[in-house]
């Protein structure tokens, strides 16, 4: 049977085509190396190199099937390691990651509340901020994971993610706001008003297609967005008194709009899903304490969902 180290030590002679090269990759001293392989042409009962006298060596068929089948298995082997690694080198009690503004506005109090109490003295490290933002801390490995939404829906060889919420995109508006006494309300219509958001790059594609006219884009490019929040919430007092609306998220403002306070303004011709992932970096396994985080959000969005 041959080794892993007796397969690698194949895959590098094969490679440097020169036992002295082959060794200092392999930390090895060049004699152990060509001792390692003879033994191995032995056990094998093949030859796998013919050495030459001025220290090089020359491949087979064999060395060259053993080093192209080897390299898938030290991959797969050096990956599982890099993944083992990356959890014991983690400190006990720390937890980074990101959010994204919906989870911050809508999960994270509530998460971090239950970690917290699951977890006495340990406070884990957050911060906000949009996903091309997040994706670069992860990568710098600033954070270990992060949850907000992929708004193109973006493929990313450099990242694993999860499905982990979806959410319709709404319109929110005063209880009388001229908006609500249309009989029907389009993407023509919403741009006479003033928007406040988040985020604007999928749902400004969306209504841009909808336009006719340079007069509407005109008033579209002034009004979407007229203003930008990190936490929308901050918006209730400016659209409780103005023609102001807000695009947030379903199941936002559930108190004004159970009082009356707030009406949801149906956009007959808009319909935008927010599709939230959770995102750590390709091939790394989380923490027992990052998975009880992640654990937590998943809580609270279950709850948050179900009111």
């Amino acid at each position: 049977m041959i080794t892993f180290k007796e397969l690698k030590y194949v895959t590098l002679v094969n490679k440097y085509k020169n036992f002295s090269q082959a060794a200092k990759h392999a930390g090895i001293s060049q004699p152990a190396l060509s001792m390692a392989i003879s033994k191995l042409e032995e056990k094998l009962d093949i030859i796998l190199f013919y050495r030459d006298t001025n220290g090089m060596v020359r491949s087979n068929i064999f060395s060259e099937f053993l080093s192209e089948e080897g390299a898938h298995i030290i991959q797969d082997v050096d990956g599982v390691l890099l993944r083992l690694k990356s959890i014991t080198e983690k400190r006990v009690g720390n937890v980074v990651f990101g959010v994204g503004n919906i989870i911050a506005d809508s999960l994270l109090p509530t998460a971090l509340k239950n970690f917290c109490l699951q977890h006495d003295g340990i406070y884990p490290n957050f911060i906000n901020g949009y996903w091309y933002e997040l994706r670069e801390k992860l990568l710098r490995q600033e954070i270990n994971f992060f949850v907000t939404a992929n708004h193109l829906d973006a493929h990313d060889d450099k990242l694993s993610q999860q499905d982990f919420m979806s959410l319709r995109v709404n319109f929110y508006a005063r209880a009388d706001h001229p908006l609500t006494h249309l009989k029907e309300v389009t993407c023509k219509d919403l741009i006479e008003y003033p928007v406040i958001t988040y985020h604007t790059v999928s749902s400004k594609k969306l209504i841009f297609e909808k336009l006719d006219t340079q007069q509407q884009i005109n008033k579209f490019e002034k009004n979407f967005p007229a203003g930008r929040l990190e936490s929308v919430k901050l918006a209730i007092p400016i659209i409780s008194g103005s023609d102001y609306l807000v695009m947030a998220p379903e199941r936002f403002f559930q108190a004004e709009l159970k009082s009356g306070e707030f009406n949801i303004i149906d956009v007959s011709d808009f319909d935008l899903l927010l599709k939230l992932k959770l995102v750590t970096r390709t091939k790394e396994i989380l923490s027992p304490l990052e998975s009880e985080m992640v654990a937590c959000l998943e809580v609270a969005r279950d709850n948050f969902l179900s009111t």
